[in-house]
């Protein structure tokens, strides 16, 4: 029998899916983000990055209901994947997967400066990151 050699694409493919740990991008915690005010664990996200991006991400089950809303922070001017793109998230420091290594679905972005105009979409607080 002979034995089949896996292309390049297919190696990687198989070394991403064994690795240890999921890849996705890697996002740090700023803490719970007042949306109206732009406050957060550690600073004023308003104050602070008034020209990037946000990012709103849904976790959701198998039906498709949403389970969780988070917002991610890009310092670019638009964001980093299209809406009803998909991207898996690993925390910064210790590399592992965030939620359960599922990748989220992002719903929304728009400047920093118009967030507070989606507290009403999305509630006053939200989880927040920003990408490392």
């Amino acid at each position: 029998m002979e034995r089949r050699i896996p292309s390049l694409d297919e190696f990687i493919n198989e070394a991403n899916n064994n690795r240890r740990y999921n890849s996705g991008a890697a996002v740090a915690s700023i803490g719970t983000l007042n949306l109206k005010t732009g406050s957060s664990k550690y600073f004023n996200v308003y104050e602070t990055w008034p020209d990037g991006t946000a990012e709103i991400w849904a976790n959701k089950d198998y039906n498709g209901n949403i389970i969780k809303t988070i917002v991610v922070f890009t310092a670019g001017k638009k964001s980093m994947k299209p809406i009803g793109g998909t991207q898996s998230f690993k925390a910064d420091q210790s590399d592992r997967p965030m939620f359960e290594g599922k990748p989220l679905e992002i719903i929304d972005s728009c400047p920093n400066a118009k967030l507070p105009e989606f507290a009403d979409k999305y509630g006053k607080s939200l989880a927040a990151y920003t990408y490392k």
